[in-house]
């Protein structure tokens, strides 16, 4: 598991925006919709 990846997760439910959630953590919107797909991987093992 990749702490990144939590850390965009909680920024994108906390600004319920992955746009939003990208501005903040200084990340273009395909790079959040990554973290967020590869979290969604692990859990789904």
């Amino acid at each position: 598991m990749n702490i990144e990846a939590l850390r965009v997760f909680t920024t994108v439910a906390k600004l319920r925006s992955f746009s939003h959630a990208g501005e903040q953590l200084n990340f273009y919107p395909p790079i959040v919709s990554s973290q967020i797909r590869n979290l969604e991987g692990t859990f789904s093992e």
